[in-house]
């Protein structure tokens, strides 16, 4: 008897159905990253996990005036009034790093740090802390995850006053607020800046400048290109002789130095886009 043409097509269907089922049990979903922006973005993934986003890198430039002139932490220089100055030792802790299109949309560069603090704070918490240091020719703030063309940066010397319950023991080993150099147990707060100074030839010219808490926001014009799924660096300039150039030796009170360098900072810093 020769098959009906219903038959027939009940058979293809259940022989389709068969294969269908049979290659969705042989085929195995594959977990990965499905972000674009990411560095490991995976076009085969089919289930979201595991991003790992691009940083954003300083590439510092240490310059004193002149931009071939390479600033080095003992070394004399002379400031415009002609007086020797020169610094022993420095570092700006900053933190609260934020990216700013032309339309006014704000991107925080960040990442998350995951620890159980002895104060009692559990994180992840967002972590986009960097230091400045003139031994140092590279810092990164942290990542970020949209890609784009951004007209400026800002941020801000020092740290979030939330961070300010947590004690150096709170932090993971090897972190940047891990160190008790950092900590003044007596205010209970980081410092935002440490230096010391000598302003002129004798040793008693040597002055340490500790500022904690340092206001405003230190603000750089773009274009910034960030391409997406890749890191960028972007190099950041430090005049310090724009910062420590009009420091002289008629100047002895610790408070009127530190009030001095905090308004010379935002002169000192440019972004090199060329």
């Amino acid at each position: 008897m020769k098959p009906s043409r219903k038959s027939k097509l009940a058979f293809f269907f259940f022989s389709l159905l068969g294969l269908v089922l049979l290659f969705n049990s042989c085929y195995q979903r594959i977990e990965g990253c499905t972000d674009i922006n990411a560095v490991n973005f995976n076009a085969m993934a089919d289930d979201k996990c595991c991003c790992n986003y691009p940083s954003v890198n300083f590439q510092l430039q240490h310059r004193f005036g002149a931009d071939s002139v390479r600033f080095f932490l003992d070394s004399t220089y002379l400031n415009p009034s002609g007086v020797p100055f020169k610094v022993l030792s420095l570092e700006m802790l900053a933190s609260s790093f934020f990216l700013e299109k032309e339309d006014g949309i704000q991107i925080k560069v960040t990442e998350e740090i995951d620890f159980s603090g002895v104060s009692g704070l559990n994180c992840p918490c967002t972590d986009d802390f960097f230091l400045i240091r003139p031994t140092d020719l590279n810092t990164t703030p942290g990542t970020v995850s949209v890609s784009g063309e951004y007209s400026s940066l800002s941020f801000s010397p020092g740290i979030p006053a939330d961070f300010s319950v947590l004690t150096p023991i709170d932090f993971p080993e090897g972190h940047l607020l891990n160190s008790e150099n950092r900590y003044d147990t007596l205010s209970g707060s980081y410092y935002s800046f440490r230096s010391v100074i000598v302003i002129g030839e004798s040793p008693g010219d040597t002055l340490a400048v500790n500022i904690l808490d340092w206001p405003g926001r230190i603000e750089l014009d773009g274009p910034i290109i960030l391409p997406t799924g890749q890191n960028v660096n972007l190099r950041l300039r430090i005049d310090y002789k724009k910062w420590f150039g009009n420091i002289d030796s008629s100047v002895s009170d610790p408070s009127a130095i530190r009030e001095n360098l905090m308004q010379n900072l935002k002169e000192a810093f440019t972004l090199v886009l060329e």
